[in-house]
């Protein structure tokens, strides 16, 4: 079925579940983990995302919505409504910015079965994982900037670099 470059932007969790139930299930692995497709890794993936148990995702900025509902886009503005249909559904809904993530095998066995169209997927993958008994953990190693908080908006460049919102890093940093 074709869809957009929107709806897979908003449902990349609906292309993992996909990809596990056509794929994935049949391949011996325990943990996938899933990065931005611009962000630079300077050391092995094993490295940086150090292996955690069979039932813990490692998100990057994952938290209670409660933290930043006043002023996420994804919670306030024009996509309120949708929040709170999903919300309705789910106690104490988490989210995350969808750069980094480290999922273990037992997740995508779950998800596959549950996984909806209903909300985003920057708080429906963590909300959903804990709803199935997962644990949810921020990823501190690659702590993301979240460009709505009003209390960062004065912080430098450098706690910028793990941003989703297209700002491009200046070159000099990378090679600093």
């Amino acid at each position: 079925e074709l869809r957009t470059a929107d709806w897979k932007w908003r449902n990349g969790d609906h292309l993992l579940a996909a990809w596990h139930r056509d794929r994935g299930q049949h391949l011996s692995w325990q943990r996938i983990v899933v990065i931005q497709w611009d962000l630079l890794l300077l050391e092995p993936v094993a490295k940086a995302f150090p292996t955690t148990d069979q039932d813990c995702l490692r998100l990057s900025g994952a938290r209670p919505v409660s933290e930043v509902e006043d002023w996420w886009t994804w919670t306030s503005g024009e996509h309120r409504a949708e929040f709170e249909r999903f919300a309705r559904e789910h106690d104490d809904p988490w989210c995350c910015l969808f750069i980094t993530q480290a999922l273990p095998r037992t997740f995508l066995d779950f998800y596959t079965g549950v996984v909806t169209e209903q909300g985003f997927i920057e708080y429906r993958l963590p909300t959903l994982a804990l709803a199935g008994g997962f644990r949810v953990e921020a990823d501190d190693r690659h702590q993301p900037w979240w460009a709505d908080d009003p209390t960062t908006a004065g912080v430098s460049r450098l706690d910028r670099c793990i941003n989703a919102v297209g700002w491009s890093i200046p070159s000099w940093l990378v090679v600093w």
